[in-house]
C-alpha cells in the first residue's frame, strides 16, 4: 500500500517561509515557520520550528516510510530546493512527486470539461479588473477545480491574499511588542483565516487524490515524478 504526505507552504515572493501544512494519515499538523509569530503561534497551539529543519526531518520521513509527496503544483519543490541551497540533496532525489495540478488538469480534460466550464469564472468579485493571466491562474486554482468535488472551499478563503493577511498580522504585532493577545480583533481573525486557508489545502489536495484515484487513476501516474526529475 502507497502512503501519501500531502503538504502546502505559505511562502512569500522573497522566498521567506512562514507556515507549513502536511496532512498524512488522515492527521493534519501545521509548523510555523517565522519566529516573528512566535506569539501567534502560541495562541493556536502551534509548533515554532526553522523551515529547514522541519523540511529536513518531512524528507527523511518519507524516504524511510517510502512516502509519496503530493502538493499543488511543483512550487514546493522549488521551495525545497531553496532550503539546501538550490539543490535536492542526492539522498532524497528519488522520492517521487506528485503534482496534483497536473493530474487535476488531465482530469478534467479526460473527464469533466464541460462541466467544468459550466462553473464559469470562480470568485467573480476577485477577477474584477484582473489580467487574463491571473483570471487563468484563479480558475485553475485548487480552490476552483474543488468545486467539481464535494469538498468546497470555506466561505473566507481568498485566492492570493494569504501574504496580505500574514503581513497585516506581523505589522499588528509589531505596533504590541510582539503580543498577540494585545493585537486588534482584525488581526487575530485574518491569522484563524490563514491557518483554515492553509489546512483547507492540505486537506483539499487529499481530497482530489482520492477523487481522481477512483475515477482516472492513470491521471495521477502521469503526474507523478522523483524530485530528481522535477529539481
Amino acid at each position: 500500500m502507497t502512503n501519501y504526505l500531502y503538504l502546502d507552504f505559505e511562502v512569500d515572493q522573497t522566498g521567506h517561509f512562514y507556515l507549513l501544512g502536511q496532512r498524512y494519515q488522515g492527521k493534519t499538523c501545521q509548523w510555523v515557520l517565522d519566529r516573528a509569530l512566535n506569539s501567534a503561534a502560541d495562541a493556536k497551539g502551534l509548533t515554532v520550528a526553522e523551515a529547514g529543519s522541519v523540511s529536513e526531518k518531512l524528507l527523511e520521513f518519507a524516504l524511510c516510510h517510502s512516502v509519496v509527496l503530493v502538493a499543488y503544483s511543483t512550487a514546493e519543490v522549488s521551495y525545497l530546493k531553496s532550503l539546501f541551497n538550490g539543490q535536492i540533496p542526492d539522498r532524497y532525489c528519488s522520492l517521487n512527486y506528485l503534482n496534483m495540478a497536473k493530474a487535476a488538469k488531465n482530469w478534467i480534460r479526460r473527464n469533466h470539461a464541460e462541466q467544468f466550464d459550466a462553473l464559469g469564472d470562480y470568485s467573480a468579485k476577485q477577477h474584477r479588473g484582473q489580467p487574463d493571466y491571473i483570471r487563468r491562474q484563479i480558475n485553475h486554482s485548487l480552490a476552483s477545480r474543488m468545486r467539481l468535488t464535494d469538498f468546497p472551499p470555506p466561505g473566507n478563503y481568498g485566492i492570493r491574499r494569504v501574504m496580505r493577511k500574514i503581513n497585516y498580522l506581523l505589522t499588528a504585532l509589531g505596533q504590541h511588542q510582539q503580543k498577540f493577545e494585545d493585537v486588534p480583533r482584525a488581526a487575530k481573525r485574518k491569522w484563524t483565516e490563514v491557518l483554515i486557508h492553509n489546512r483547507f489545502d492540505v486537506e483539499a489536495i487529499e481530497v482530489l487524490h482520492n477523487t481522481i484515484g477512483k475515477e482516472d487513476a492513470k491521471c495521477l501516474s502521469w503526474a507523478t515524478k522523483t524530485l530528481g526529475e522535477l529539481a
